[in-house]
């Protein structure tokens, strides 16, 4: 399936701050993205949290073995469908009506290869 975006959520026993960055993006008034969450082997309820959630554009993936930070960074990079790949940590969030700034971001600027920020 065709997606305009892929944000891609790779955690490690951090479900205390998991939830609120999930809830950030699920808020969007958007549909064209997918979020993908990799959790790799934690230990807390990260994993009992995550396999209850039940959002059509969620997809929750557990590699077969503990990847380290940067593993799992590869792993989920690989799993994406989207144009535009945009990696959040665990423990971030975006502002409502993302997608919409990112799209007009795009528009404006039609040759643009990557995007960051500072913050």
């Amino acid at each position: 399936m065709y997606y305009k975006y892929s944000i891609l959520i790779p955690t490690f026993n951090r479900r205390k701050y998991l939830e609120k960055t999930l809830e950030t993006i699920l808020d969007q008034n958007y549909d064209n993205y997918e979020l993908i969450v990799s959790d790799s082997g934690s230990s807390d309820d990260t994993w009992e949290y995550l396999k209850n959630l039940d959002y059509p554009n969620l997809k929750i993936i557990k590699p077969e073995k503990k990847l380290s930070e940067v593993e799992n960074f590869e792993f989920i990079i690989n799993q994406a469908n989207g144009e535009w790949i945009i990696i959040l940590g665990d423990d971030d969030g975006v502002l409502p009506d993302f997608f919409d700034g990112v799209d007009n971001i795009i528009k404006k600027y039609p040759e643009i290869e990557a995007i960051s920020c500072k913050s």
